[in-house]
């Protein structure tokens, strides 16, 4: 017992071949073609009268594997057509998809640029607000300095009016002394004058 397929490899032809073959004479096969696992197989007398047809008619044969396998060819050309077709499809599917994601790679790469030339852009920035604090604490420094000797040029200034008026007072004080002496002085001089002045009998009677 051989199957159809073991029997054309066996014999150098295709399988569709044999089985075109097993159809013209299937009456002349009939009980010698045997099922068996779902494959149909031949016993030995169905192998020597398929081999003595062969025989007979073997330029049929060659048209019939001639043709069959023309037509296989066909077929495989259709079928790879069609695979060439789908991978046709995926390819642009891929391209597609290369194009997106290289798109988005070129939107990515911008975005990176403007990330970073923000972030230089803010260090910057905080650079010239560090610059800026530092400006303002030193002048608020030297304006507290600027205060302090202001304070102190006040406080000096009220220490010197303070003398002023005291020396003023001193003064004053002084001036009225000295214009009582000199008042004094003066009615003691007319004074003098006055008694060096008298008469006999002034004198006598110290008038």
């Amino acid at each position: 017992m051989i199957t159809i397929k073991d029997y054309a490899k066996q014999k150098g032809v295709s399988y569709e071949a044999i089985r075109k073959q097993i159809k013209r004479y299937e009456n002349e096969l009939e009980g010698h073609l045997v099922k068996q696992n779902r494959f149909l197989m031949l016993d030995d007398e169905a192998v020597q009268f398929l081999d003595s047809k062969r025989s007979e008619n073997p330029v049929i044969v060659y048209e019939q594997n001639k043709d069959e396998e023309l037509e296989q060819l066909r077929h495989e050309n259709k079928v790879l057509l069609i695979q060439m077709n789908t991978v046709q499809d995926q390819l642009g599917k891929v391209q597609q998809k290369l194009i997106a994601e290289m798109n988005t790679t070129k939107l990515l790469t911008q975005e990176k640029v403007h990330y970073l030339e923000y972030k230089a852009q803010s260090e910057q920035k905080e650079i010239q607000l560090k610059d800026l604090a530092r400006a303002r604490d030193a002048a608020q420094a030297k304006a507290d300095q600027q205060e302090a000797v202001l304070r102190l040029k006040e406080q000096q200034i009220g220490a010197l009016s303070a003398a002023k008026e005291t020396a003023a007072a001193s003064l004053k004080a002084a001036d009225e002394r000295i214009a009582q002496a000199e008042a004094r002085a003066k009615a003691a001089e007319e004074e003098a004058s006055r008694l060096k002045n008298r008469s006999f009998w002034d004198r006598l009677f110290n008038r």
